[in-house]
């Protein structure tokens, strides 16, 4: 029984986002309420299985247990199972899913335009023109219980910031960068400039030879600490 679920490549949530860019198309995010307990317990071909479980401590009734119906949160396989019920219904509304990247899931109608759907879990990004994302979440809405579903603002902890005017679309992390500072201990540290700045280094402070001194930084290689 698989128990595993896929999630997005980042290059290919990198190359959507630069698609909406380069053809001006809306960037939604949708949120599936208690998504796990929408799906049943079926195996990887679709057959059903059977899961037992006992009574909740409170809830004991001896010689008893409980079979599950539906998918619960806990449950190994529940992201699995969410998946492909996921992947069913979208596939009913006539979207393919790619080779590449097998949470991606696109659909072309008889007018030329395409709309690309996204699933990170419960999480649903969607890129398209209006009308379409409109349509789409209307089909979804019919079997599951969304929330949200205008302009994404905040996916995967990253904050977009769009300028549709100009044409850009900008990616920050700014808790991960916290994060990331914090673990490495330098979250208190001077600020340097990357690339390094033209400083001619001073053989008092950094015991460069005179010769070396003379001859410049581009004939040096010398590693700065980060402290004050």
């Amino acid at each position: 029984m698989e128990t595993a679920s896929a999630t997005p490549k980042m290059s290919t949530i990198r190359l959507l986002l630069a698609l909406a860019v380069q053809h001006d198309l809306d960037i939604d995010l949708c949120d599936v309420e208690c998504a796990f307990l929408n799906s049943g317990l079926v195996d990887s071909n679709g057959d059903p299985v059977e899961i037992f479980m006992e009574y909740p401590k409170g809830f004991e009734r001896p010689g008893f247990v409980l079979q599950l119906q539906k998918s619960i949160y806990g449950l190994k396989s529940a992201s699995c199972d969410w998946g492909h019920l996921l992947q069913s219904q979208l596939t009913l509304q006539g979207f393919s899913r790619s080779s590449f990247d097998a949470c991606l899931f696109s659909k072309t109608h008889p007018d030329g335009r395409t709309q690309y759907v996204l699933p990170w879990v419960d999480d649903i990004l969607m890129i398209g023109a209006p009308d379409l994302l409109a349509q789409t979440k209307a089909e979804l809405s019919r079997f599951f219980t969304i929330t949200g579903g205008g302009p994404a603002k905040q996916y995967l902890g990253m904050i977009l910031t769009r300028d549709r005017a100009a044409g850009t679309l900008t990616l920050t992390n700014p808790s991960l960068c916290e994060k990331i500072a914090r673990t490495a201990d330098v979250l208190q540290e001077r600020r340097q400039q990357s690339p390094m700045s033209f400083t001619r280094l001073s053989k008092r402070t950094h015991n460069i030879t005179p010769a070396a001194h003379a001859a410049g930084p581009a004939d040096l290689t010398l590693a700065l600490p980060l402290k004050s």
